[in-house]
């Protein structure tokens, strides 16, 4: 199914390109393809018995179904991953969800052996960048460098973050709190990168949250941040440790800054449902159930929505027995039932439906 990105709320800063001119003269062309919905693919369920009875997804983001004009999603999938380590063309049809963890050996900048190694092209120009333009372009090279559509995006991801390319882009950001192109894009590489190295792209957490609370109208920024915030979640450290740093709280707002854009909602109930786990009790006590309910009624028919939205009430009810009334007073059963309904051939929504509504009967 051919799916267009929705037109932003009115106000709403959302592509770089909406953005008037810096200072300096420079301009902005904003891709078409940066800012696709996803929609994440029928996920298998596996049980973590050293992290609780719920159930465990693992690498659910990085596992999507393609569509006509979603093929270059930000995130890396994990068949287009082996493809690359292959040399092989990843297939064009829907991938499944794998149902254990592919392990892509990384460079991580946290690593206490770990070097810097400047001879990254691209990570030199971001550094020695000196205008608005110059930054632009450098920090979208990187973004685009280690992107899921790049055949060598592996490649490049662990070349950027050996040469200090996390660092280099944390501090563009911090120099440039208010340029929504350079925020959006530093969260994109972001997003990119933390697909190969997680705990490297975790250093700009802090970044991330601020450029979120800096730009809350800009869904751009917003959609990559959460994307990043994603990503992240799926290790269960770095789940907690987005938690505490406010990250539940940044991505609800972005929810409800943005109520009808379905780009934005679709990565958020994903990363929502990857801190289900760990931060259950958190989530409902923050409102979480009541936006996600929400992001169902307002975007029906958005499966990817819909798929996120699901597995996340399935996963809140599964990790938080205590929290089972207040997500059913939030409508969390209507709006799966809705769902269902509405998409009856879509198996992923059919089967983390299913589970949900299994889950808040007992």
């Amino acid at each position: 199914m051919s799916r267009r990105r929705p037109d932003p709320p009115a106000g709403d800063a959302a592509h770089p390109s909406d953005v008037p001119p810096s200072a300096d003269g420079a301009t902005f062309e904003q891709p078409d393809n940066i800012l696709h919905p996803s929609t994440a693919a029928g996920a298998a369920a596996t049980t973590d018995s050293s992290h609780g009875s719920g159930p465990r997804f693992k690498d659910q983001c990085r596992s999507v179904t393609h569509d006509s004009d979603a093929s270059d999603l930000p995130y890396r999938q994990i068949e287009q991953t082996r493809a690359a380590n292959t040399n092989k063309a990843a297939p064009p049809s829907t991938i499944p969800l794998a149902t254990e963890v592919v392990a892509i050996p990384s460079i991580s900048a946290e690593d206490p052996s770990f070097v810097f190694q400047p001879s990254n092209p691209l990570v030199e120009a971001l550094e020695g960048a000196t205008t608005h333009k110059e930054r632009v372009k450098a920090v979208r090279d990187i973004c685009f460098a280690a992107k899921e559509t790049n055949p060598r995006c592996i490649e490049e991801s662990r070349k950027i973050v050996a040469a200090g390319g996390v660092h280099a882009i944390i501090a563009v950001m911090k120099s440039n709190p208010k340029a929504p192109d350079i925020q959006e894009f530093a969260c994109g590489a972001l997003w990119n990168l933390s697909a190969t190295d997680d705990s490297a792209a975790s250093l700009g957490l802090s970044e991330i949250l601020k450029a979120m609370k800096a730009l809350p109208m800009a869904s751009g920024v917003q959609r990559q941040a959460c994307g990043v915030l994603r990503n992240l979640t799926e290790n269960n450290l770095l789940s907690k440790k987005v938690a505490n740093a406010g990250g539940i709280a940044a991505i609800l707002t972005a929810m409800r800054n943005h109520p009808d854009a379905s780009h934005v909602h679709d990565v958020a109930c994903g990363a929502l449902a990857n801190m289900a786990e760990d931060n259950a009790v958190l989530l409902c006590q923050q409102g979480a159930v009541a936006d996600v309910v929400a992001a169902m009624k307002s975007h029906l028919d958005v499966e990817s929505v819909q798929e996120q939205a699901c597995l996340a009430i399935w996963l809140l009810a599964a990790n938080h027995q205590e929290g089972k009334i207040r997500i059913r007073r939030d409508g969390a059963i209507p709006a799966v039932q809705a769902a269902m309904a509405r998409h009856p051939t879509n198996a992923t929504i059919q089967s983390h439906g299913s589970s949900a509504i299994e889950e808040l009967a007992k």
